[in-house]
């Protein structure tokens, strides 16, 4: 009993300093991808039919929720002209 009392008390904190250690790096792996521009992104959807607006407009959004000048004014709101034509666009493409 004593000497698994002692494993555990090895065992446990090493697992979790080499998950720690694991998680870490992976993180970091992570913030060096810079993703795919926004001409290649466009580019996938070319084949679905959709307007070129919708994609340009979803990657615009998303690269703003992550780059540097995340502020408010930066950022496409639901009252947007961008964004309300994309919308109007893409209910129309639903109901032809």
């Amino acid at each position: 009993m004593n000497y698994a009392l002692h494993a555990a008390l090895v065992v446990v904190p090493v697992s979790v300093a080499v998950i720690a250690v694991i998680a870490f790096f992976g993180q970091r792996r992570l913030a060096k991808h810079r993703g795919v521009s926004r001409k290649e992104f466009i580019a996938a959807f070319t084949d679905s039919g959709a307007p070129v607006e919708i994609p340009a407009t979803v990657y615009d959004y998303y690269k703003g929720q992550f780059s540097p000048r995340n502020t408010r004014s930066h950022r496409m709101t639901i009252t947007s002209p961008r964004f309300q034509r994309v919308t109007k666009t893409l209910m129309m493409m639903r109901h032809s």
